[in-house]
């Protein structure tokens, strides 16, 4: 892939917590919730909560459009503890980006509900990499 491709293609960022060290079977659970919830922040839900429309933007260009149509490109990087991480989500709030904070809810695992991760984006990498640049990619 060239450079400038690699600079415009959209990706989605799944910020983990480094210090639950989560099994491999929580793990790809909390993962997928996280990139799972930023697709459905982008329904649309009547009041009852049924699923009436996508609010995915027309503009092919947007960087959801390019995500689905292409690699769904998705990168897992750490966060040091709960803290650091509901610092990234606050920022990544202020910032305007799409995001899912994912808290379990202590059924199997945890003994009280527990902040996991964090799904950013799909975004373009000149918007998402000031927030995410200095994250650590998670290695367990």
């Amino acid at each position: 892939m060239n450079n400038l491709r690699k600079n415009l293609e959209p990706k989605q960022i799944i910020v983990v917590r480094k210090d639950l060290q989560m099994d491999y079977g929580k793990f790809g659970a909390q993962v997928s919730h996280a990139a799972m919830g930023c697709l459905t922040n982008l329904l649309k839900k009547d009041i009852n909560n049924n699923i009436v429309s996508y609010l995915l933007e027309c503009n092919i260009d947007s960087p959801m459009n390019m995500w689905i149509g292409d690699r769904f490109t998705k990168i897992i990087v750490e966060a040091k503890n709960e803290d650091h991480l509901l610092r990234i989500h606050k920022k990544a709030e202020e910032m305007n980006i799409n995001n899912c904070l994912i808290q379990d809810a202590a059924f199997t695992v945890f003994d009280a509900p527990t902040y996991t991760c964090l799904g950013l984006g799909p975004e373009f990498p000149d918007i998402i990499n000031p927030l995410t640049k200095r994250l650590r990619l998670y290695k367990g």
